[in-house]
């Protein structure tokens, strides 16, 4: 193509050039002047000529919009065979689930007897269950509870609680027949209690000795009151020392079996005080003595004020009294250096 445009131009300029015997003539000039406008408009339809597209581009562009149609197309026909497939099989699905599914006006009676003692039983067998922790929860409620273990064996669990929720539980095994020849082991100095997990500052012997064969449940009662005395004065005194992150109150001493047991006070006058604690009462997990002094001047009085404090200990909780004591003021120059409550 463009060599024909060339040649076109060629020719155009061959036909276009002056003559050379007319060119200082007024005709010449304005022959001249023609040639070269329409040699302008010439080059002009030239140029315009090149900027439109050729046959070969208006099919490149009919090939690229089939092209697109034919992907367009394509992706909706794979979007059809989808669509038509996953309702396939949601009509399986159903029709799988009707043949499953009976009327049940169909069923047999026989079949609604055994399906009724089925139920029956099941109901039955939750009910037992049910009653067995009910019963269950009674006796830990009780705080005793009695049980075979490993042939005539029997156990005694004693529960123990605090602040609403139960802490350790403590055993006592004894063999069932020895009730019946107790008075022949007892002569033999043998003990009842073949086991237990009570502690060794609860003198199981002298209360077994005390209380045994005669009176069983005597025996118990000391026992578990003692044990219950023990975890709940054991929860008071950790209480007690959690006080220490928030005020100046601080367990200098505490005995394994809490029977004594030493707690520093200090007030807002920063005077300190010592409050000396005993609890010779097992059973009660209130102190019997206590005994408030000046740990730092001897020549203090505990004053009238603070044996009356001294008294709550035995009828308060021990964690509000200690916080009264701490907000109370020594008085200075007196001839008591302490007050003991026995």
């Amino acid at each position: 193509m463009k060599c024909c445009l060339w040649s076109r131009d060629l020719a155009f300029n061959a036909s276009l050039t002056p003559n050379t015997s007319k060119s200082n003539s007024h005709e010449g000039r304005m022959h001249y002047s023609s040639i070269s406008f329409r040699r302008t408009l010439f080059k002009q339809e030239m140029e315009e000529d090149a900027f439109l597209p050729s046959e070969n581009d208006r099919l490149k562009a009919q090939i690229k919009e089939m092209r697109t149609r034919l992907a367009t197309a394509t992706l909706r026909d794979k979007q059809l065979k989808k669509e038509l497939i996953e309702e396939d099989l949601s009509y399986m699905t159903v029709s799988t689930l009707v043949d499953l599914i009976q009327d049940p006006t169909r069923v047999a009676d026989y079949e609604f007897d055994t399906m009724g003692r089925e139920v029956f039983a099941k109901m039955m067998s939750t009910l037992e269950a049910c009653c067995l922790r009910e019963a269950i929860s009674y006796h830990r409620l009780a705080g005793r509870t009695l049980f075979k273990f490993k042939g005539d064996r029997s156990c005694v669990r004693l529960e123990t609680f605090y602040d609403k929720t139960y802490k350790e539980s403590y055993y006592i095994f004894y063999e069932k027949n020895q009730t019946y020849h107790a008075s022949a082991i007892k002569s033999m100095r043998q003990s009842l209690i073949e086991h237990h997990t009570i502690p060794n500052f609860i003198h199981l012997s002298s209360i077994e000795k005390t209380h045994l064969p005669g009176d069983f449940d005597t025996f118990i009662r000391i026992v578990h009151d003692q044990l219950q005395a023990y975890v709940t004065k054991r929860e008071i005194l950790k209480e007690v020392a959690q006080l220490k992150k928030t005020h100046a109150i601080t367990i200098k001493y505490q005995s394994e079996s809490i029977h004594k047991t030493e707690i520093e006070v200090v007030n807002a006058q920063n005077q300190t005080m010592l409050v000396d604690m005993s609890f010779e009462d097992k059973s009660s997990a209130y102190p019997t003595t206590v005994v408030i002094r000046d740990n730092q001047d001897q020549t203090t009085d505990a004053g009238e004020h603070l044996s009356k404090i001294a008294a709550q200990f035995k009828q308060r909780p021990m964690i509000d009294v200690l916080m009264e004591l701490s907000e109370t003021e020594l008085e200075q120059g007196t001839q008591y250096d302490h007050m003991e409550l026995d």
